[in-house]
């Protein structure tokens, strides 16, 4: 066969997949800055929430919060603008289970010293009395799922993760934090819509 005839097929590689990969990043990172003005993470001052480095570009969902009541995306975004005003139901819930996690907390954890043993059935207590309480303000069709770490304090670090399918309209989640002189607690609540 002459080269002049041969065919070049191309293959599917990672970088050929790399502009497509970076658009939906992008656009997760959007949805999560979102989520964040929902949540009540955005502060009053301007701040970065993230970046991740790609070679010599660097893509930021940073949210800027100026002098007007509304909060502007990332500037490559002209027509995505959200207000806070469409937030407002779903951010007084968050503060309410917050107060809820808060309370269950303090009420369970607050005169307690760190016992591995006891700690375990602890989490499961926490988990199942959040739960309960956050099912009796939440819509019948919300599934809510509750998860509890308690930990020795140490003077280590720690960093906690969770993984699982979200729909950014429906679902959403809330957490609040514990710490005592020998321990320290979070709780995780996660409201899914089914």
């Amino acid at each position: 066969m002459s080269a002049s005839t041969a065919v070049r097929r191309r293959s599917v590689t990672l970088g050929s997949l790399e502009p497509f990969l970076r658009k939906q990043k992008r656009d997760r990172l959007r949805t999560t800055s979102i989520n964040s003005i929902a949540s009540g993470i955005a502060s009053s001052v301007e701040r970065q929430r993230s970046s991740t480095w790609h070679g010599a570009e660097v893509e930021s969902s940073g949210l800027s919060l100026g002098s007007s009541s509304k909060l502007a995306l990332p500037s490559n975004t002209p027509h995505d603008i959200a207000d806070l005003k469409d937030f407002q139901d779903e951010l007084e819930s968050q503060e309410v289970i917050k107060h809820i996690i808060k309370e269950e907390l303090d009420n369970s954890l607050m005169d307690c010293d760190y016992d591995s043993q006891r700690c375990v059935s602890q989490c499961a207590n926490i988990s199942q009395a959040v739960e309960l309480r956050v099912k009796e303000i939440t819509p019948p069709e919300t599934k809510v799922v509750a998860v509890v770490y308690i930990g020795e304090i140490r003077d280590q670090g720690l960093e906690i993760t969770s993984q699982c399918l979200w729909d950014p309209e429906t679902d959403n989640f809330v957490t609040a934090s514990f710490k005592s002189k020998t321990l320290f607690a979070v709780c995780t609540v996660f409201t899914v819509y089914f």
